[in-house]
């Protein structure tokens, strides 16, 4: 048995090169993206290396065949080894599905095309970022279209443009103190979410920006809870509404709900702390629906959602979320990853707009509105012109991730 490792400047060309020099005989082993050439590790050009081997019993390479002196092959050499280029074509191509079949399970083979190096660069600090796979084909594909040759060599006119495109996919929701009050009754805002993204003390954060500073006034918010399953949780947001003097209020059925939210009428804005669901609990999510639906048609509901959560995850719970009604997104843990590509191409990708950004456990100084600069800056790597965004983007709003034109807020709608 023979082992033989083989190179091309893509996967077709290793495997011609495969064949030519191994014969249709030739088993593959791996195949792999390396980087060959180059002088002290610079300079180096990506290749497909394929290692295999051949039976020794069948040896048909070129190179144990005997060779003229002169080093060139003779006519009734050539003759025999070149075969039509139909059989070419076929085996190249049975080649190619013995390769597939080699590769691991929803492994994919890809030909990359020679690009420019600002693309690359390009390309790399996209990933970096983790930014989904079909948001940085979008990039590199507007860049590649849109901006001149003699642009690509301007770093930081590349990184605005791919910042701007970020930007012009991500909607902004209107902060809750700038929506208009209903006509009767306060303002409900439910919020929803998975376990463990930190709604109780995002409830707490959101009673805080709206219930302190009042003096010895009586607060104009309220919480209330119906999350009576997780241990410790209702005396958590208690001991939150003790601190902040504000009224909590627990409920475990709709009729409860309704009393509580007709007892608060006084309030300005009233808090509602849901249970934590997995998206695939169908029954649980069923159950707490019917829950929800007490609020009326007044009230608004947000997705709570960590940004230490993957891309496909986060996908899922977006969508797997929506018999809710959800009209925004509250990003949490920001403080607890390094990155938030997976965030920002998920938000994209379902087209919902984002309202608050929390970023650590401190009640109520861990949170903040959301705005396109806020997300954009927790990119890494990239130069770009932050007031030029700022005067594009730094008032633009959007109702369920409709765009909105640049420097205009629209109101979410709040149906449920």
């Amino acid at each position: 048995m023979r082992y033989f490792t083989v190179h091309g400047s893509n996967s077709q060309e290793a495997l011609a090169e495969m064949m030519r020099r191994y014969g249709p005989d030739a088993c593959i082993q791996s195949h792999q993206t390396v980087r060959v050439g180059g002088v002290l590790g610079l300079f180096t050009r990506p290749a497909v290396e394929i290692t295999g081997y051949v039976d020794g019993k069948t040896d048909e390479s070129s190179e144990s065949r005997p060779q003229p002196a002169d080093g060139k092959p003779n006519a009734g050499a050539r003759g025999a080894a070149a075969p039509s280029l139909g059989a070419l074509l076929d085996q190249v191509t049975a080649l190619r599905e013995r390769l597939d079949e080699s590769l691991p399970p929803g492994a994919e083979v890809t030909v990359q095309r020679d690009e420019h190096p600002a693309l690359a660069e390009l390309r790399a600090l996209l990933a970096g970022n983790d930014l989904a796979a079909p948001m940085r084909g979008r990039l590199i594909d507007a860049v590649r279209s849109e901006l001149p040759l003699s642009g690509l060599q301007d770093q930081a006119a590349v990184h605005q443009f791919v910042m701007r495109r970020v930007a012009a996919e991500l909607a902004i929701a209107v902060p809750l103190q700038q929506r208009p009050a209903p006509a009767d009754g306060p303002r409900v805002c439910t919020l929803v979410g998975p376990t463990g993204v930190g709604k109780t003390t995002t409830i707490a954060k959101l009673a805080a920006l709206h219930g302190l500073g009042n003096g010895g006034l009586a607060p104009p918010v309220r919480i209330v809870t119906i999350d009576n399953y997780r241990i410790g949780a209702r005396e958590q947001i208690e001991t939150y509404g003790d601190i902040m003097r504000i009224p909590v209020t627990s409920a475990e059925t709709v009729d409860e709900l309704k009393k509580a939210i007709a007892l608060g009428s006084d309030a300005e804005i009233m808090f509602v702390d849901t249970v934590g669901r997995s998206p695939t609990d169908y029954a649980r999510m069923a159950e707490m629906r019917s829950v929800l639906d007490a609020v009326g048609r007044g009230g608004t509901t947000q997705l709570v959602v960590s940004a230490t959560t993957k891309f496909a995850d986060l996908r899922q719970i977006l969508r797997q979320f929506e018999p809710f009604g959800y009209d925004s997104v509250i990003v949490t843990k920001l403080d607890e990853t390094s990155s938030i590509g997976n965030v920002i191409s998920a938000l994209a990708d379902a087209r919902k707009p984002v309202s608050y950004l929390c970023s650590g456990q401190v009640v109520p100084q861990d949170i903040a509105p959301a705005s396109t600069i806020r997300l954009l800056l927790n990119l890494h790597g990239f130069r770009f012109d932050r007031k030029l965004l700022e005067q594009e983007f730094g008032e633009r709003a959007a109702p369920n991730g409709r765009a909105a034109p640049s420097g205009t807020a629209v109101e979410v709608a709040g149906e449920n």
